[in-house]
């Protein structure tokens, strides 16, 4: 029994690190593919996918009404994060930071920060809380994804600030269905000129 759970925790632990191998290298593929930074996709795609566990084992927590492992989780990866993961990454090669970094994504993590320590002095989170973080985040790759990939210059935390509160947002996601549901009717014309054709 003992060395079953030995083979089975060194299995796991090699295909961890080729998982997670793969998952970097793909993510870059992603990044050159549709011209975004890599630091784009570590923020939006990597940050998502080695969020999940995350955030099964919160909603688990939640289902449960154990409401302190879900805080605790929270708190405790954000801590490993900025303690374990950047130290040890720094440790075996220097991580290169610039301005704009801190200027932009920085800000917006203190600032996310500063609203949770705001949002838990009553000694809980309301649903009118969780949407308001929600619509912040989502808000935040929309303006990553669209607007920082559009525009040459630099986009600081105070332009996502302007964004967030103007609701710029709400236009850009128009833009967007719409976009799609033209592009939908203009693909499904050509498919009916071809079959006309044929």
């Amino acid at each position: 029994m003992y060395l079953i759970n030995v083979f089975m925790f060194v299995g796991g632990l090699i295909l961890l690190v080729k998982g997670a191998d793969l998952f970097v290298m793909s993510s870059s593929l992603i990044a050159k593919r549709f011209g975004v930074s890599e630091f784009i996709i570590g923020l939006t795609l990597v940050s998502i996918g080695t969020s999940v566990p995350e955030l099964a084992s919160s909603l688990t927590a939640s289902f449960e009404q154990a409401s302190g492992i879900v805080i605790g989780n929270i708190l405790g990866s954000n801590i490993a994060n900025i303690g374990l993961i950047v130290s040890t990454a720094a440790l075996l090669s220097n991580v290169r930071t610039d301005e704009l970094m801190l200027r932009r994504d920085g800000y917006i993590m203190l600032f996310s920060a500063f609203l949770f320590f705001l949002f838990v002095l009553d000694f809980r989170i309301s649903r009118i809380e969780a949407f308001t973080f929600l619509l912040l985040y989502f808000v935040y790759l929309l303006f990553l994804l669209d607007k920082v990939k559009k525009h040459e210059e630099d986009i600081y935390f105070k332009d996502f600030m302007n964004y967030f509160f103007k609701f710029e947002y709400i236009f850009d996601l128009k833009a967007i269905i719409e976009t799609g549901v033209k592009g939908r009717i203009k693909e499904k014309k050509i498919k009916e000129n071809w079959k006309k054709r044929l």
